[in-house]
């Protein structure tokens, strides 16, 4: 096989980017057809599966949190800090009931001063 040069690749590159653009196909189109894919699907689950296999407790504790919303006997609060849609926070899921209602962003925020931000 012969090597090519990387002025050669350069050049390839960039003929292949003009020609997807000609084509409507940007990096952001293909990642939602992508997103759309089987394969996409897939690698989803399992990643979801392995997840839950990882945080059995953290599972537990959303799946009790759910079903008392469902049930009534729990009502979705809006966020402490800023007021926003909240999701439940659980200092400690041993703990399943003691939840502190966080946005997204202030319970990302908490996470890192706790020190357990998701990987």
């Amino acid at each position: 096989m012969a090597e090519i040069s990387a002025e050669e690749v350069k050049g390839r590159r960039r003929e292949r980017s003009r020609v997807r653009r000609a084509l409507g196909l940007t990096q952001a189109a293909e990642r939602a057809r992508y997103a759309r894919s089987e394969l996409d699907r897939a690698r989803r689950r399992e990643a979801a599966r392995r997840w839950k296999a990882r945080n059995p407790e953290k599972v537990q504790a959303q799946r009790v949190v759910a079903e008392m919303i469902r049930g009534g006997h729990l009502t979705r609060q809006p966020c402490a800090v800023c007021g926003e849609r909240a999701h439940a926070h659980h200092a400690d899921y041993a703990t399943v009931i003691e939840i502190k209602w966080l946005c997204p962003l202030h319970h990302m925020r908490q996470h890192a001063l706790e020190g357990r931000l998701a990987r």
